[in-house]
């Protein structure tokens, strides 16, 4: 349970530096989401057996939802079944090479903007407010998705590297 707090505080500060500080680090107008990064993270060396990426998600969810345009709820939802294809998707390798991760790891992330994307599309018709006439993706989803890509996997694979070789206490999957 102390775990999952520290997550929560982990998750708090990491929501308050993306929206705050690095806001003003834009790359061609998009910002990595750390959130994400980590969760994807998380999951990759989570033992497939563990249940605690469900709790991470979910919180990781609400707190991205309480700084965010988003209903409350919905982002949480969103990684609980990215993490649940996620899981699924780990299982079936058995060593996470390069190409394995890559993939992976660009199909969470494409997953992710995508139904966000359809999420706030579908409340703005809904609403009637804004009256979409299209559903928009366009260069900056791309570059989002890439930026989100290339930046997640040097975090992981600095992990990785040190879990084998500098001996950090980060569990190895089974």
């Amino acid at each position: 349970m102390g775990l999952f707090f520290i997550s929560i505080i982990f998750f708090y500060f990491l929501v308050i530096l993306q929206n705050s500080l690095l806001v003003h680090f834009e790359i061609f107008g998009a910002m990595p989401n750390f959130i994400l990064i980590s969760l994807i993270i998380f999951i990759f060396f989570e033992n497939q057996k563990e249940k605690f990426s469900i709790m991470l998600a979910l919180s990781g969810g609400f707190i991205t939802d309480i700084f965010s345009n988003m209903p409350l709820g919905t982002t949480a939802i969103i990684f609980l079944i990215l993490m649940l294809l996620l899981k699924k998707g780990t299982a079936l390798v058995k060593e996470l090479n390069f190409l394995c991760s890559f993939l992976l790891f660009s199909l969470s992330v494409i997953f992710y903007i995508i139904s966000r994307k359809i999420t706030l599309f579908s409340l703005a018709y809904m609403s009637q407010k804004t009256a979409p006439n299209k559903f928009d993706i366009g260069w900056l989803v791309f570059i989002e998705i890439i930026l989100n890509i290339i930046i997640g996997l040097i975090i992981f694979y600095i992990l990785k590297f040190g879990q084998k070789y500098v001996r950090l206490p980060i569990k190895k999957r089974a």
